[in-house]
């Protein structure tokens, strides 16, 4: 039987294993808030096309949430407006 700090640095491991398969890549809306505040993107839609090309699910349920969308919508207005108020300086 192993002892308990054998099997949580195992547990460790696989952990560190799972995340190197998987690129570790951020998870969605962190990475949607960060295309969000980065002034590229106008529009929610634009955003959900680039992550699908980076890797991320299409038909992800955090889509469906309204309050999500108008949280990015914000977002990409913020960047934008600070970007055009940037640009006017």
């Amino acid at each position: 039987m192993r002892s308990a700090r054998t099997a949580s640095r195992w547990k460790a491991e696989r952990v560190l294993e799972r995340a190197n398969l998987s690129g570790c890549r951020k998870p969605l809306i962190e990475r949607a808030f960060e295309m969000a505040r980065s002034g590229a993107h106008t529009r929610v839609e634009t955003i959900e096309r680039a992550l699908c090309k980076e890797g991320y699910p299409r038909a992800s349920p955090h889509w469906n949430s309204g309050t999500l969308r108008k949280q990015l919508r914000q977002a990409c207005l913020t960047a934008v407006e600070a970007a055009t108020a940037e640009s006017q300086h």
